[in-house]
Parts: C-alpha cells; sequence; structure tokens
C-alpha cells in the first residue's frame, strides 16, 4: 500500500512539510479543504491506473475532525468512490477522537459500509491512546514513531512496542510500526507482532510517477 503525503511547493521557501502550514491552515478552516483535495487527487489516480491495467494499492490518507464534520461527506464519498477505489482514511490519534459525537460515530460507521478503511494514526503520541482506540475501533492502529524509533538504543522499547499490540490484538486490530528507517530497525522490529511495517528503510516519500514507475501490471 502507499499513504499520501502533503507538501507544499512555496515559491519562496521551497518543499515545505505539513508542520510548515497545516496549523495555519487549520487556524483559518482550510484543514477540511485540503482534506477533500487530496481525497479527489488520490482517486483520480487510482482511475488512471486503473484504466492503465495496473495493480491499484491501497491508499490511505489524513482526515481531519473538521472534516468528519462535514454534513455532506457521507453523500460526496458515496457519489465519489467506484468499484476500482480501494482507500483508507488515517484519523490522527492527537485529535481527541475519543470523544466523538454520536453523528461522527454514525459518518464513520457509514466509511465502513462503503468500503473504507479507518486507521488509527499516531498512535501512543496523543492524549489518550486506549480510549480513542476503543471509541473508534479502527481497522488498524500505526504506532507512532516516536515510539518505533528508539528501539536500536532501547533494547527495553520492545517490550512497550509488544504491550501496545497486544492491546489492539485484544481489540481484533491491525498493527502498523512506522519510522523504520534504517536495516537496523528493521532487524530490531523483528521479534514483534505486527502485520504492516512503514519507514524510509522499505520505501521514501515519492512522486507518483516514481510509485508507478514500481507498480506491477
Amino acid at each position: 500500500g502507499a499513504e499520501a503525503l502533503v507538501r507544499w511547493q512555496c515559491p519562496t521557501r521551497g518543499l515545505l512539510l505539513p508542520e510548515a502550514f497545516m496549523p495555519m491552515a487549520e487556524k483559518m478552516g482550510l484543514a477540511d479543504k485540503i482534506d477533500a483535495y487530496v481525497f479527489e487527487q488520490v482517486l483520480a489516480l487510482q482511475t488512471r491506473w486503473h484504466q492503465q491495467g495496473r495493480l491499484i494499492p491501497k491508499i490511505a490518507m489524513n482526515v481531519s475532525m473538521a472534516r468528519f464534520d462535514d454534513p455532506g461527506l457521507v453523500a460526496q464519498v458515496r457519489a465519489a468512490l467506484a468499484p476500482h477505489h480501494a482507500i483508507t482514511f488515517e484519523l490522527l490519534e492527537t485529535a481527541f477522537w475519543d470523544a466523538m459525537t454520536p453523528t461522527q460515530t454514525a459518518r464513520m460507521k457509514a466509511m465502513r459500509a462503503l468500503g473504507v478503511g479507518i486507521d488509527l494514526d499516531d498512535f501512543g503520541s496523543g492524549h489518550s491512546s486506549v480510549s480513542a482506540m476503543q471509541a473508534i475501533c479502527p481497522d488498524r492502529i500505526k504506532v507512532d514513531q516516536s515510539l518505533v524509533a528508539p528501539i536500536i538504543a532501547r533494547p527495553g522499547q520492545l517490550k512497550t512496542l509488544e504491550l501496545l499490540s497486544q492491546m489492539a490484538r485484544l481489540e481484533g486490530i491491525q498493527v502498523v510500526m512506522e519510522g523504520l528507517d534504517t536495516q537496523a530497525h528493521l532487524t530490531a522490529i523483528a521479534p514483534i507482532d505486527c502485520d504492516l511495517l512503514q519507514g524510509f528503510a522499505l520505501a521514501r516519500p515519492m512522486p507518483q510517477e516514481e510509485l508507478e514507475a514500481v507498480l506491477p501490471q
């Protein structure tokens, strides 16, 4: 699979990561518009791959709480999805998802009914990891790289990751380990019970043209 990452090619400051512009975008009420734009771009890309006869990987994208507050979200997603689309919404664990409203819960249930996966991103970095996991019941948790990266310097960190994995298993949830940036990380993570791995040691962020070059036809 893959993850759609947002970058801003600023004419004066160069390529900027989300932390450089998303806080301001959220203050300006633009986060949901950015989410909607990424959604449209991913579906258009998967449609092109479908027309070219390529294998279509599932693509995850971050979705803000503001997007789930949009009363038209379910209708928009239903109208846009086609059978060849394969997407997952990643919810940032730091966004107080443990305090979801009944309306947000209903929209999340509707997303699942449409075939959209739900992942809880940055797991372990927020204020209430376990309660958020139990409130959302995601398909997957993505354990934050701040917890995964230290496994080389602190072997005892593996025990923490194993406990997080066990908690997820008790809820029937898959586990993704993020932040595996070197071969040493890949070797160290081997004893952990998880389903998927993510990090620079496996693939670095790339433009769609480079991703297309490695997709089988």
